[in-house]
């Protein structure tokens, strides 16, 4: 990731208030990988091309919507980027808005699943609940958000080529990186 695309990405990261979820069906893994699947469809109606899951990616979003979920962001001033417990497999920060902990956030793929690149997250909350076409809505409402989706404005160089997603209790996270997952 160039150094100007990750000066590009500070500003471009936050997070969004959506619908709450309408349904149950569908266990963790299923419901995880709807919301993937979700992402690539609403690429795929803008022509885009899908962007595979990486096991990686998923575990990385999986260890921070349930990190979220039970541990919130760690205070008013954290956002949803933020890793807050004292989990042993990852380091901790409190991710603001003037996006002073911005490393420890695009390396938690490193750092979690040995994923070779930095990556960019969305996330968003609502409540306890959330789906897939909900969440893909409410980013795609976010310009912020649907930047990082559809590859436009400050993302139009980048070339999605691994992802991973997460449902947990009213949040999604979604990560992306420009590398394949081995």
């Amino acid at each position: 990731m160039g150094r100007r695309f990750a000066f590009v990405l500070i500003g471009v990261l936050s997070a969004c208030s959506i619908a709450p979820r309408s349904d149950d069906s569908g266990g963790e893994a299923d419901t995880d990988l709807d919301l993937c699947d979700a992402l690539n469809t609403y690429r795929a109606d803008r022509g885009l091309p899908p962007i595979p899951v990486s096991a990686a990616l998923m575990t990385v979003a999986r260890y921070h919507a349930e990190d979220l979920a039970a541990n919130g962001t760690g205070g008013a001033s954290c956002n949803l980027h933020s890793w807050t417990s004292d989990d042993p497999r990852w380091s901790g920060c409190c991710y603001t808005d003037d996006n002073a902990q911005a490393e420890c956030m695009w390396n938690k793929p490193r750092e979690i699943a040995s994923y070779p690149s930095p990556g960019v997250e969305i996330a968003a909350r609502h409540g306890t609940r959330i789906t897939p076409s909900t969440a893909v809505a409410a980013w795609a409402a976010s310009e912020r958000h649907r930047i990082v989706i559809a590859n436009d404005g400050d993302f139009a160089a980048a070339t999605w080529r691994a992802m991973g997603c997460a449902i947990e209790a009213g949040i999604a996270t979604a990560w992306f990186g420009e590398l394949a997952a081995p």
